[in-house]
């Protein structure tokens, strides 16, 4: 045989190969002893089984089909080398069945699987001779659909479908097959067009298949429709007035196609944010600054059937303090929104963000309207336009604003009013935030408090060096220090301010914040100070800490965080001593009492 110009033998006149024409021999044997109705029974037998451990788990759904054998007449198919499964059963009654007498007409039996059109080659084996009129011009059709073959495409897996409004009931015009017999009322529907496929995996060309469609679970509320194009697809459709997710089966001759049952998804096209739920449960537990939060939305349509928003649709949130919005209700509308990722989980929306401030906050959420959108699209084209035409160093440019504390969210709600931002409902919520881990960075020390007349007052002395300060490149020796207002016996106070990354102040209570002051007499005049925590008046939390001073000359203020230095660390500073009595030096008195000594000493001399 030859298919178009491509032989399928190794010759087109003369006897055959011995293998291949045994290849033949062995294809026709084994199509005979296969039985469709047999094969239909075993396929039948299973999905029996299949039905019955479904009834016996009280209904649950299988969340994946079990594997389905392939159709034994595919496999020999695939057996063939020549890939279009030609089988030839002999000649009847041949020449031993003749029994030497002359028989006018001889049944010849072949087979093909593949359909097509072919040149059909028939000769006399024993002389190489061809028939008169050989080859012979042979097309091959396909059969009609099996159950076995026909598939549900693993692309359209799983099943689909939206929303969508039914012609009215007054428009007749506009009423079509799919629609006719329906309620003029909003719907989900799910279409597929399937293709059938005969018992060999031809594609069928002709309709008239008993095919079929439904839902596995008959009191759900689905309803389906089969329609034969005649061309040897069929459109499938399921509808409902509620979304969700069902389980759907596509049947030919009673029997379930590959692929089915199938997982079948009805959700709404366009969702109706005034419907939108926000998981209030997940901001009741709180968050903790500088760690990633997340909040589930909800969305639903007009009748409340869940509705996944497209990739175009995009959320927002924003951190404002109570404050800010009971001066103007409308700040979160000017704010800056935080940086956050959503991906769709189900049926839901998830929000991912950092929050920045700590305490109690209001979070706003929000989306853009439509033309909100269409704007914001248009800009950020700009904007990827303007970037790519600037020739500025990379980093030149400021980054995004992102408010990280309570005033710059103050000032970021002095901007323009965006009035494209639609609030979803309930919004602002309130959400409590923890400090995050402290950070040395953030961390800072500002100097020295010493009690004067029984208030403490920071010592701002040249006497006194914080590190990175302007004095600290200025080294003096101990005898130019001779104003320092810091003497032996004084009682001084340190009192740094733990942050975190984003300049929280953070409460600590235990942790590795060492305070340790190093004198210059060895490691006899080393002290490692005990801090508690306290409260200022203005809310801040500090690290509270009182060292005396027992000796004269210079001495280093260490504070280290996480055995790092922070801002501000270390401090130098400088003791003289005390009076001869141990009363401390009135201010001046010190410098008289230095003169008069060198007075002294002159006379003397």
């Amino acid at each position: 045989m030859s298919m178009g110009n491509e032989d399928l033998v190794l010759k087109q006149l003369g006897r055959l190969p011995a293998h291949v024409r045994r290849l033949h021999l062995q294809h026709w044997v084994r199509r005979q002893a296969l039985h469709s109705d047999r094969e239909r029974d075993r396929a039948k037998l299973r999905e029996q089984e299949l039905e019955l451990d479904r009834a016996q788990s009280g209904g649950v759904k299988v969340t994946s089909p079990p594997s389905q054998m392939k159709s034994a007449y595919v496999l020999d198919l695939e057996s063939d080398p020549s890939g279009i499964g030609f089988a030839y059963g002999g000649c009847e009654p041949g020449r031993l069945g003749a029994h030497g007498q002359p028989v006018e007409h001889h049944k010849v039996h072949y087979s093909i699987a593949k359909a097509g059109t072919y040149w059909l080659h028939v000769a006399l084996r024993a002389q190489s001779a061809p028939l008169p009129r050989s080859p012979f011009h042979l097309v091959v059709a396909p059969g009609p659909a099996h159950p076995l073959t026909t598939c549900i495409p693993e692309a359209n897996l799983p099943l689909r479908g939206a929303l969508e409004v039914a012609v009215q009931a007054g428009d007749e015009s506009k009423r079509d097959a799919a629609t006719e017999g329906t309620k003029a009322e909003p719907r989900c529907v799910c279409t597929l067009q399937i293709q059938a496929c005969d018992r060999a995996g031809n594609f069928c060309e002709t309709g008239g298949a008993a095919v079929t469609c439904g839902c596995v679970d008959p009191e759900c509320g689905v309803s389906s429709k089969v329609t034969d194009l005649h061309n040897g697809t069929y459109l499938l459709e399921w509808w409902s007035l509620n979304s969700g997710t069902y389980e759907v089966f596509i049947k030919v001759d009673g029997l379930h196609v590959v692929n089915s049952p199938a997982t079948m998804q009805l959700t709404s096209g366009k969702p109706d944010f005034s419907k939108t739920r926000v998981s209030a449960k997940m901001l009741k537990e709180g968050s903790v600054a500088g760690q990633v939060s997340k909040v589930r939305l909800t969305c639903n349509d007009f009748l409340g059937n869940p509705a996944l928003p497209g990739p175009a649709t995009k959320f927002f949130c924003v951190m404002l303090p109570a404050k800010s919005l009971e001066d103007d209700p409308d700040a979160w509308k000017k704010a800056e929104p935080l940086p956050c990722s959503q991906e769709n989980i189900g049926h839901e929306v998830e929000l991912s963000f950092i929050p920045r401030v700590a305490g109690d906050t209001k979070l706003h959420f929000w989306t853009l309207s439509e033309e909100g959108q269409r704007r914001s699209e248009r800009r950020s084209a700009y904007n990827m336009a303007a970037e790519s035409s600037n020739s500025s160093p990379l980093g030149a440019r400021a980054s995004t604003f992102a408010p990280n504390n309570a005033r710059q969210m103050q000032r970021a709600a002095s901007r323009r009013t965006d009035n494209d931002r639609v609030g979803l409902p309930g919004s602002p919520f309130d959400l409590h935030t923890k400090p995050g881990p402290p950070s040395h960075i953030c961390s800072a020390i500002t100097g020295i408090l010493q009690n004067v007349h029984g208030s403490w007052e920071e010592v701002k002395d040249n006497s006194v060096i914080r590190s990175g300060s302007a004095q600290s490149a200025i080294l003096k020796s101990d005898d130019e220090i001779v104003d320092s207002s810091l003497q032996v016996g004084d009682t001084i106070r340190v009192q740094p301010v733990i942050r975190d990354e984003f300049s929280n102040n953070v409460g600590m209570t235990e942790g590795n914040l060492v305070m340790a002051v190093k004198g210059q007499a060895g490691a006899e005049s080393d002290e490692t100070l005990h801090w508690m925590p306290m409260t200022d008046r203005r809310g801040v939390l500090l690290c509270d800490a009182k060292y005396e001073i027992r000796r004269r000359g210079r001495h280093v203020l260490n504070v280290t965080l996480n055995a790092k230095h922070i801002l501000g660390s270390p401090i130098e500073f400088f003791a003289i001593p005390c009076r001869p009595d141990g009363r401390r030096w009135e201010p001046g008195e010190k410098e008289k009492a230095d003169k008069e000594a060198k007075l002294a000493e002159k006379t003397q001399a």
